[in-house]
């Protein structure tokens, strides 16, 4: 829980998102507890086991879903915060008056707002695709 948390600060303080590929995250978790513990995880099977255990405690977000399986979200608040910019109340949203907004708005959003733009957020469509809101 302190790795991620540590990893998922160091990521928002550098301006870069919480959000590691499969790759990444394995290399950087296993690197960060050696450098902490001077011990990582057995196996990546060890390594899944914890991380189903931090996503069933709420501490990271993974997704076995197709369009998501390879993303770790190290800080679900963040995450939170960046979907309800998109499916939000109009003065925060005005993009989707109806209910409705296209996706090339998307990226007008988050130019607004302090979590800066959506260009490499390519899977907040899939996210929302996940929770039936898009």
């Amino acid at each position: 829980e302190d790795v991620v948390g540590h990893i998922a600060a160091e990521r928002r303080q550098a301006g870069v998102d919480p959000v590691l590929t499969a790759d990444q995250y394995r290399t950087v978790v296993w690197s960060e507890m050696q450098n902490r513990y001077q011990r990582t995880f057995r196996d990546a099977a060890e390594l899944h086991q914890a991380t189903l255990f931090l996503h069933d405690n709420g501490v990271l977000l993974h997704y076995d879903d197709a369009t998501l399986k390879d993303l770790y979200f190290l800080d679900p608040q963040w995450l939170c915060d960046m979907l309800a910019h998109v499916v939000t109340i109009r003065e925060i949203n005005p993009f989707a008056r109806t209910g409705i907004m296209k996706l090339d708005d998307l990226k007008h959003v988050f130019k607004s707002s302090n979590l800066g733009p959506v260009d490499t957020r390519g899977y907040i469509v899939n996210l929302l695709n996940k929770f039936e809101v898009a």
